[in-house]
């Protein structure tokens, strides 16, 4: 990389650059960096704290269960973030750099990324048994139901991601940082005022509702910024959970009528495919 650079500088023709230093640059570079540097800092805890203190907490053999679990459950998550960081992003930053609003962008994006997370996030709390079953012995079995209720975290990291994709566009670092912040702050207060022994259960469940305080405080700095759309989150949340609990007691029945783990995924499959393609098919008009 060095000798690309000196080569570059030498020997390409044209006027050659030279260091120079403008405040009013070092003053925004400074601001916005420092608050993505805390932001980094807080999003590590926010994706890895439970790692740190299931261990202590809890078993080897119960945070290994957990382990199976969690993994499963950051793959909708990790995707959104790629596409938000890929296309959303990019997409924002371009209308804002060209002086228009981002508002109708941000609605048509929105519907199109919360249609295809909410498919894949419903099929996987309607699923999470019978996937567990399929591809993992009977001591993991457990990690069903770890699954489909982290998988409620997962959506509200969704939001979040959502969200902030509007929050970095507009320059609104801070607000991001403390979304980051707010769900390893929360749980470590959940952690520390929770009546003893803390049981695995309520550990998931506090670390899912700190996901929802995350995206709370996500949709509060885009309400700052007349960027949210609540309206639209409130109804693609409500259907995604109605979906999912639809397609976790379809599972069941069918678990009742000795279905194997395969032909129950399939049917949980098809069944979401089926409840999510009215959504589907605007969504991917709008993505291409």
């Amino acid at each position: 990389q060095v000798t690309r650079v000196l080569t570059s500088h030498l020997c390409l023709r044209g006027e050659r650059d030279r260091f120079g230093f403008d405040r009013a640059a070092a003053a925004a570079i400074f601001r916005f960096g420092g608050w993505i540097f805390v932001s980094t800092i807080a999003a590590f805890f926010a994706l890895q704290l439970d790692r740190f203190v299931f261990p202590k907490q809890f078993d080897w053999g119960d945070a290994g269960v957990y382990s199976i679990a969690v993994n499963l459950t950051t793959v909708v998550p990790a995707v959104v973030g790629s596409l938000q960081l890929a296309v959303v992003f990019p997409l924002y930053s371009r209308v804002l750099g060209e002086g228009r609003e981002v508002g109708p962008y941000v609605v048509q994006v929105k519907r199109a990324v919360y249609a295809l997370a909410g498919l894949l996030v419903a099929c996987t709390i309607g699923g999470a048994d019978a996937l567990i079953r399929l591809v993992y012995a009977d001591a993991f079995a457990a990690a069903g139901g770890m699954v489909a209720v982290l998988s409620i975290g997962a959506w509200f990291q969704i939001v979040e991601t959502l969200y902030g994709a509007v929050l970095l566009a507009r320059g609104q670092t801070r607000w991001v940082a403390l979304a980051n912040a707010s769900k390893p702050v929360v749980f470590l207060l959940w952690l520390s005022l929770a009546p003893q022994p803390i049981t695995m259960t309520s550990a998931i469940l506090a670390w899912s509702i700190a996901d929802l305080v995350r995206g709370s405080v996500a949709v509060a700095g885009a309400a700052h910024l007349r960027a949210a759309t609540i309206t639209l989150d409130v109804r693609m949340t409500t259907y995604t959970f109605v979906v999912a609990a639809v397609l976790w007691l379809g599972a069941r029945e069918l678990r009742a009528l000795s279905f194997g783990p395969l032909t129950e995924l399939l049917l949980v499959g098809a069944v979401g495919l089926t409840l999510f393609a009215p959504l589907l098919l605007p969504a991917l008009a709008t993505l291409r």
